[in-house]
């Protein structure tokens, strides 16, 4: 069975949420035992502040500083709503 980790087209937090998962999932790997993977649909989107914070138009992900996932800031800063 070969697991299979997908970002769906996501936004950028869901993004780095699936390289976190898959990261965790081949933490004891071998770098042999660990498939090509491609996570990041940033390259899809139009250029915004989260994206920029990932390394921008890049195939590599930069995490961002901050907690957890990163973007502090900018999560701070969005006008949040109860559901």
């Amino acid at each position: 069975m070969i697991p299979v980790f997908t970002t769906v087209m996501d936004h950028p937090v869901g993004q780095l949420w699936a390289v976190y998962q898959a990261a965790d999932y081949y933490r004891d790997a071998l770098p042999t035992e660990i498939p090509l993977c491609g996570l990041c649909t940033h390259l899809l989107f139009e250029p915004d502040p989260f994206i920029d914070q990932m390394g921008g138009m890049n195939p590599q992900v930069a995490v961002p500083a901050g907690t957890g996932l990163g973007f502090d800031g900018m999560l701070e800063a969005l006008p949040w709503k109860k559901l």
